[in-house]
């Protein structure tokens, strides 16, 4: 038995680079996954398509994790088709490049990440 076997995992923004090589390897360990990207239905899919060569249920889901109701759409099939998620991946790209500072969501965080801004400076990712 592989160590992940009957677990389901959700990587968000795994479409490509560092999230299909998550996907990929937790696919290895032998756990189910569903395959997030914003708008890439074709990479999402190849994904997929190479998770399952791998002995793996796989689900390619097209959302953007900064949209609430695209995040609740996307749990709800994980439910329907795995029983719910077991392991979470947060891996989704935030470009802030066009974010203004009005644009916040109704619970006051960023649209893109959640994160809040504060006033600190230095390093890391304060919020």
């Amino acid at each position: 038995m592989k160590r992940l076997e009957g677990k389901t995992a959700l990587v968000t923004g795994s479409g490509r680079n560092i999230g299909r090589a998550i996907i990929l390897k937790l696919a290895e360990e032998g756990a189910n996954v569903i395959v997030n990207a914003r708008s890439n239905k074709e990479e999402a899919k190849s994904v997929a398509t190479e998770a399952r060569e791998l002995g793996v249920e796989a689900l390619p889901f097209i959302a953007d994790v900064a949209d609430r109701q695209q995040v609740t759409d996307m749990f709800a099939a994980a439910a329907e088709q795995f029983g719910g998620v077991d392991i979470l991946v947060s891996n989704a790209a935030v470009s802030y490049t066009h974010l203004r500072a009005h644009e916040t969501r109704e619970d006051g965080g960023w649209r893109g990440g959640g994160v809040k801004k504060s006033g600190g400076g230095g390093g890391g990712g304060g919020g």
